[in-house]
Protein backbone atom coordinates (compact mmCIF):
# COMPACT_ATOMS: atom_id res chain seq x y z
CA UNK A 1 0.00 0.00 0.00
CA UNK A 2 1.05 3.62 -0.47
CA UNK A 3 2.49 5.30 2.61
CA UNK A 4 3.41 8.97 2.48
CA UNK A 5 6.90 9.57 3.81
CA UNK A 6 6.94 12.59 6.14
CA UNK A 7 10.66 12.81 7.01
CA UNK A 8 9.82 14.05 10.49
CA UNK A 9 12.68 15.33 12.62
CA UNK A 10 12.88 13.75 16.08
CA UNK A 11 14.49 15.26 19.15
CA UNK A 12 17.07 12.47 19.37
CA UNK A 13 17.84 9.01 18.05
CA UNK A 14 15.04 6.44 18.36
CA UNK A 15 15.50 2.95 19.80
CA UNK A 16 15.05 -0.09 17.56
CA UNK A 17 12.19 -2.48 18.42
CA UNK A 18 13.10 -6.16 18.58
CA UNK A 19 9.61 -7.73 18.55
CA UNK A 20 6.04 -6.90 17.63
CA UNK A 21 3.24 -8.51 19.63
CA UNK A 22 0.49 -5.91 19.14
CA UNK A 23 -0.94 -3.58 16.54
CA UNK A 24 -2.55 -0.86 18.64
CA UNK A 25 -5.35 1.32 17.25
CA UNK A 26 -5.86 4.89 18.46
CA UNK A 27 -7.84 7.99 17.58
CA UNK A 28 -6.30 11.44 17.65
CA UNK A 29 -9.00 12.85 19.92
CA UNK A 30 -9.27 15.76 17.47
CA UNK A 31 -11.81 15.88 14.66
CA UNK A 32 -9.40 17.71 12.35
CA UNK A 33 -5.62 17.35 12.51
CA UNK A 34 -2.62 16.20 10.49
CA UNK A 35 0.36 13.98 11.16
CA UNK A 36 2.42 17.16 11.48
CA UNK A 37 0.04 18.52 14.13
CA UNK A 38 0.38 15.34 16.18
CA UNK A 39 4.16 15.39 15.79
CA UNK A 40 4.29 18.96 17.11
CA UNK A 41 1.91 18.17 20.00
CA UNK A 42 4.17 15.34 21.07
CA UNK A 43 7.33 17.40 20.66
CA UNK A 44 5.78 19.97 22.99
CA UNK A 45 4.80 17.38 25.58
CA UNK A 46 6.71 17.37 28.87
CA UNK A 47 6.35 14.67 31.54
CA UNK A 48 6.08 15.59 35.24
CA UNK A 49 9.74 14.63 35.71
CA UNK A 50 10.75 17.08 32.98
CA UNK A 51 11.30 14.45 30.29
CA UNK A 52 10.41 15.73 26.83
CA UNK A 53 8.94 13.53 24.10
CA UNK A 54 11.06 12.80 21.06
CA UNK A 55 8.23 13.43 18.59
CA UNK A 56 5.14 11.65 17.33
CA UNK A 57 4.57 8.47 19.29
CA UNK A 58 2.65 6.58 16.59
CA UNK A 59 4.18 4.70 13.69
CA UNK A 60 1.35 5.53 11.28
CA UNK A 61 -1.28 8.24 10.90
CA UNK A 62 -4.40 7.74 8.78
CA UNK A 63 -6.45 10.80 7.85
CA UNK A 64 -10.18 10.89 7.09
CA UNK A 65 -9.56 10.89 3.35
CA UNK A 66 -7.82 7.51 3.67
CA UNK A 67 -4.26 8.75 3.25
CA UNK A 68 -1.62 6.90 5.30
CA UNK A 69 1.41 8.77 6.63
CA UNK A 70 4.61 7.59 8.22
CA UNK A 71 5.06 8.60 11.84
CA UNK A 72 7.94 6.98 13.69
CA UNK A 73 10.03 4.56 11.65
CA UNK A 74 8.20 1.24 11.71
CA UNK A 75 11.03 -0.69 13.37
CA UNK A 76 11.45 1.68 16.34
CA UNK A 77 9.97 1.74 19.84
CA UNK A 78 6.83 3.88 19.95
CA UNK A 79 5.35 6.21 22.55
CA UNK A 80 1.63 5.53 22.38
CA UNK A 81 0.74 2.88 24.98
CA UNK A 82 2.69 2.79 28.27
CA UNK A 83 3.94 -0.69 29.09
CA UNK A 84 3.56 -1.90 25.50
CA UNK A 85 5.65 0.53 23.46
CA UNK A 86 8.60 -1.85 23.15
CA UNK A 87 6.55 -4.58 21.46
CA UNK A 88 3.86 -2.83 19.44
CA UNK A 89 3.09 -0.76 16.37
CA UNK A 90 0.81 2.23 16.91
CA UNK A 91 -1.74 3.47 14.36
CA UNK A 92 -3.41 6.83 14.96
CA UNK A 93 -6.60 7.82 13.13
CA UNK A 94 -7.60 11.42 12.58
CA UNK A 95 -10.87 12.12 14.37
CA UNK A 96 -12.58 12.02 17.73
CA UNK A 97 -14.51 8.78 17.77
CA UNK A 98 -16.10 9.44 21.10
CA UNK A 99 -18.73 11.42 19.18
CA UNK A 100 -18.32 10.85 15.43
CA UNK A 101 -18.25 7.92 13.03
CA UNK A 102 -15.29 6.91 10.87
CA UNK A 103 -15.57 7.79 7.16
CA UNK A 104 -15.47 4.75 4.80
CA UNK A 105 -12.26 5.92 3.08
CA UNK A 106 -10.41 6.06 6.39
CA UNK A 107 -11.88 2.75 7.55
CA UNK A 108 -10.74 1.00 4.34
CA UNK A 109 -7.24 2.48 4.64
CA UNK A 110 -6.87 1.37 8.26
CA UNK A 111 -8.06 -2.12 7.35
CA UNK A 112 -5.57 -2.31 4.47
CA UNK A 113 -2.77 -1.10 6.74
CA UNK A 114 -3.64 -3.72 9.36
CA UNK A 115 -3.62 -6.43 6.69
CA UNK A 116 -0.21 -5.26 5.51
CA UNK A 117 1.19 -5.27 9.04
CA UNK A 118 -0.29 -8.70 9.76
CA UNK A 119 1.65 -10.06 6.80
CA UNK A 120 4.83 -8.67 8.37
CA UNK A 121 3.93 -9.65 11.93
CA UNK A 122 1.56 -12.64 11.62
CA UNK A 123 1.47 -13.30 15.38
CA UNK A 124 0.69 -9.70 16.31
CA UNK A 125 -2.72 -9.15 17.92
CA UNK A 126 -4.88 -6.24 16.77
CA UNK A 127 -6.11 -4.31 19.81
CA UNK A 128 -7.54 -0.96 20.75
CA UNK A 129 -5.66 1.33 23.11
CA UNK A 130 -8.34 0.70 25.75
CA UNK A 131 -7.76 -3.06 25.54
CA UNK A 132 -4.32 -2.60 27.11
CA UNK A 133 -4.65 0.30 29.56
CA UNK A 134 -7.54 2.23 31.19
CA UNK A 135 -8.58 4.81 28.57
CA UNK A 136 -11.54 5.61 26.32
CA UNK A 137 -9.28 5.64 23.24
CA UNK A 138 -10.02 4.98 20.42
CA UNK A 139 -13.57 6.09 21.28
CA UNK A 140 -16.98 4.48 21.62
CA UNK A 141 -17.85 4.93 17.92
CA UNK A 142 -14.52 3.69 16.60
CA UNK A 143 -15.13 0.48 14.56
CA UNK A 144 -12.80 -1.55 16.76
CA UNK A 145 -14.65 -4.87 16.67
CA UNK A 146 -15.05 -4.68 12.89
CA UNK A 147 -11.38 -3.87 12.27
CA UNK A 148 -10.28 -6.67 14.59
CA UNK A 149 -12.46 -9.06 12.58
CA UNK A 150 -11.18 -7.70 9.25
CA UNK A 151 -14.57 -6.32 8.20
CA UNK A 152 -14.96 -3.31 5.93
CA UNK A 153 -17.16 -0.23 6.35
CA UNK A 154 -20.84 -0.57 7.20
CA UNK A 155 -23.56 2.05 6.97
CA UNK A 156 -23.80 4.03 10.16
CA UNK A 157 -26.81 5.99 11.37
CA UNK A 158 -26.25 8.75 13.87
CA UNK A 159 -29.15 8.07 16.21
CA UNK A 160 -28.66 11.32 18.13
CA UNK A 161 -28.91 13.38 14.94
CA UNK A 162 -31.82 11.28 13.72
CA UNK A 163 -33.73 11.79 16.96
CA UNK A 164 -33.08 15.53 16.79
CA UNK A 165 -34.38 15.66 13.22
CA UNK A 166 -37.52 13.77 14.23
CA UNK A 167 -38.08 16.15 17.15
CA UNK A 168 -37.65 19.21 14.92
CA UNK A 169 -40.00 17.71 12.31
CA UNK A 170 -42.63 17.14 14.99
CA UNK A 171 -42.23 20.66 16.39
CA UNK A 172 -42.49 22.26 12.95
CA UNK A 173 -45.49 20.12 12.10
CA UNK A 174 -47.19 20.99 15.37
CA UNK A 175 -46.51 24.71 14.92
CA UNK A 176 -47.86 24.61 11.37
CA UNK A 177 -51.01 22.85 12.55
CA UNK A 178 -51.57 25.44 15.28
CA UNK A 179 -50.98 28.31 12.84
CA UNK A 180 -53.38 26.79 10.29
CA UNK A 181 -56.01 26.35 12.99
CA UNK A 182 -55.68 29.98 14.11
CA UNK A 183 -55.82 31.30 10.57
CA UNK A 184 -58.95 29.28 9.88
CA UNK A 185 -60.63 30.98 12.84
CA UNK A 186 -59.80 34.55 11.77
CA UNK A 187 -62.72 35.23 9.38
CA UNK A 188 -65.38 34.09 11.80
CA UNK A 189 -63.76 35.83 14.74
CA UNK A 190 -63.23 39.03 12.79
CA UNK A 191 -66.96 39.33 12.19
CA UNK A 192 -67.37 39.29 15.96
CA UNK A 193 -64.69 41.97 16.38
CA UNK A 194 -62.18 39.69 18.09
CA UNK A 195 -59.27 40.22 15.67
CA UNK A 196 -60.23 43.65 14.32
CA UNK A 197 -58.45 46.48 16.21
CA UNK A 198 -60.97 49.03 14.97
CA UNK A 199 -63.98 47.16 16.29
CA UNK A 200 -66.62 45.03 14.63
CA UNK A 201 -67.03 45.24 10.88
Amino acid sequence: MQIAETNLAFRSKLTRRSRTSYIVLHHAGASRCTVYDVHQWHLNRVEPDGTRWLGIGYHFFVDKAGRVYRGRPQDTVGAHCPGYNANSVGICCEGNYEWEYMPPAQWKAVLELIEELKRMYPRAKVVGHRDLIPTKCPGQFFPLAELKAGRGPVERRDTKVEQLDQTLDWQVGYQNAVFTSLVSQIPAAATRGVYCPLGPV
